[in-house]
């Protein structure tokens, strides 16, 4: 039920609470005493034992994760769990891709300017890896390296990086160095990842889907370019700019039955943006929605409370909105990646001010909530747990404070930003 001012939308099933573990070593625990630590465990009523390696705490998701953002803001830092000064482990190995070889500006500076080496491995666990960095003499600056890389991985995990497999059929005759240079040429911020039977698409969950669509169309024939029969090294003509413009960005051809979307103009085939449609009724250029967007989120609840006597840094005039979702461990639909399989529930506490703009980012959000639009089932970019209930690329701020690197306020730009998200998935 929801507390004072509050409203709620309930679920008819019983309520599982999911449990998180975590070792913190004694790198994580550098410059933060014994005496603050236990404050901090006993503050979060975490159950925890001292080990030989550092200490172990245990507890729910929402406290175990809200105690180790209160350790990284004593320390002024954002690390990840390290076992080992030059170590990163239990990394997102998408993720880690994604960075490298899409953003890799930022992989080349952290490397330049800390005088390092990253390195990543593979480790055992599905889609998991550790970073190693190597320094390159006594000036190089590891630490500083660790954390820098660090911010912009939770940055990209902000951002919800997403894979997708596409099984290979040997079947086919469509020239697959063909399909990938098309993708890589509408699609660059799209990683293409090539294995014996499969490839892996990684990158924002729509572009990935764009992608997805585009690369289904293109092995079927149905999207096979007009340059696709010249040699590889033949250079496509230098066309005039209205031929260029008059191409579907869906299937690379010229236009058949031509139709413009009324909201943002764009054009496609008919019959090319009537099969988009069948998948996600939004522009394939712009993520604007058409019609009322539907997701798979599971049954649960959503409770919101008005706390007028607390603040959020950047909004010391306004009280708090606190947001709490409940989400039940279940079995997953026939809509979900494993129908008839279990997955872990999750609860989250997410806040906004409580101002006018953010009582109207609440009501978008509840709005956003019954659409089944705020969470889904898949893969936790976090802790690569598949099988488990995930953001849906509407973020939210889940701690008060720490700035946007620990998911907290202030962060001038967060409400603007969200309701462009919502708006994306028609939610405005």
């Amino acid at each position: 039920m929801a507390h004072g001012g509050g409203g709620a939308w309930h679920s008819n099933q019983n309520e599982i609470q999911p449990e998180l573990s975590v070792l913190l070593s004694p790198v994580v625990l550098s410059n933060v005493s014994k005496e603050t630590l236990e404050d901090i465990i006993f503050k979060e009523n975490l159950a925890f034992h001292e080990t030989r390696n550092g200490y172990q705490i245990d507890g729910t998701f929402e406290h175990v994760v809200s105690a180790f953002n209160m350790i990284l803001m004593k320390k002024r830092v954002v690390p990840l769990y390290f076992e080992q000064c030059k170590q990163i482990p239990r990394l997102c190995h998408s993720v880690v891709l994604y960075m490298k070889y899409v953003e890799e500006g930022k992989w080349n500076t952290i490397e330049k300017t800390c005088n390092v080496t990253l390195k990543l491995s593979p480790s055992s666990g599905k889609n998991e890896a550790s970073l190693d960095i190597y320094p390159h003499d006594s000036s190089s600056q590891v630490l500083e390296a660790e954390e820098e890389f660090t911010r912009a991985y939770w940055a990209l995990i902000d951002k919800s990086i997403k894979n997708v497999e596409i099984e290979l059929s040997s079947s086919n005759d469509v020239s697959l160095k063909s399909v990938y240079l098309q993708i890589e040429k509408r699609h660059p911020k799209v990683l293409l990842v090539e294995d014996v039977s499969k490839i892996t698409l990684i990158g924002c969950e729509q572009e990935v889907k764009n992608a997805e669509f585009m690369f289904t169309e293109l092995m079927k024939g149905k999207g096979s370019s007009r340059n696709s029969g010249m040699q590889q090294n033949e250079k496509v003509p230098a066309n005039d700019k209205d031929e260029q413009c008059e191409t579907c960005a869906i299937c690379l051809q010229g236009y058949t039955d031509k139709m413009q979307l009324d909201k943002c103009k764009h054009s496609f085939c008919k019959a090319c943006i009537n099969e988009a449609f069948k998948v996600k009724k939004t522009c394939p250029i712009c993520n604007i929605a058409y019609g009322i967007v539907r997701g798979t989120q599971p049954h649960g609840t959503m409770n919101f409370t008005f706390k007028k006597d607390e603040h959020l840094p950047g909004f010391d005039r306004s009280g708090i909105i606190e947001i709490a979702y409940n989400i039940p461990s279940a079995i997953q639909g026939n809509d979900h990646p494993h129908p008839g399989c279990p997955f872990i529930g999750t609860r989250r506490t997410a806040y906004l001010p409580l101002n006018k703009e953010g009582r109207h980012v609440l009501d978008l959000l509840k709005k956003a909530f019954d659409q089944k639009l705020i969470f889904t089932v898949g893969m936790s970019r976090t802790t690569g747990a598949d099988n488990t209930v995930t953001w849906n690329d509407i973020h939210h701020k889940t701690q008060k404070y720490g700035g946007p690197q620990c998911f907290g306020y202030p962060d001038p730009d967060y409400l603007n930003r969200v309701q462009e998200e919502l708006k994306a998935k028609g939610i405005y």
